[in-house]
């Protein structure tokens, strides 16, 4: 019975600094990246056949981070690529019509769709294109 309140008491003062180690850690931060495009290249469908081509990096993107979920946005277009997976050795990988890559330690980026390729049909296709950029942190 002795024990009981010193047990009590060492209890009590590991709760403490438990929660006074959690007020000293940082939150977690909304975060933005401006992305452009530096090189653009691929394949159009001309007179019956898949012509390579080189294509004039225009698009711009945002990466964001905010309340606890990672987005893709064209920024001209507002068009969003919200399946993104939880970044992986600070690699986030989103998925939309194709695949955006962003490695947040090399500060580049990849967006591949090939997809108008596999699904092309006689009325319909679209360019295979593969874009490459680099983004700074706002």
């Amino acid at each position: 019975m002795k024990f009981i309140p010193v047990l009590l008491l060492l209890l009590s003062h590991a709760l403490l600094a438990e929660d006074a180690a959690n007020e000293n850690s940082p939150a977690p931060v909304d975060k933005t990246y401006l992305c452009s495009t530096e090189e653009s290249s691929g394949y159009d469908y001309k007179n019956g056949r898949w012509i390579r081509e080189r294509f004039t990096p225009d698009a711009t993107f945002l990466v964001k981070y905010k309340s606890g979920k990672w987005s893709v946005y064209e920024y001209q277009d507002e068009y969003e690529y919200d399946s993104c997976e939880t970044p992986s050795e600070d690699v986030l990988n989103c998925k939309a019509s194709g695949d955006f890559i962003f490695n947040m330690s090399t500060m580049k980026f990849s967006l591949t769709n090939t997809e108008p390729y596999v699904h092309s049909t006689r009325k319909n296709r679209n360019s295979v294109v593969v874009t490459l950029g680099s983004c700074v942190s706002m």
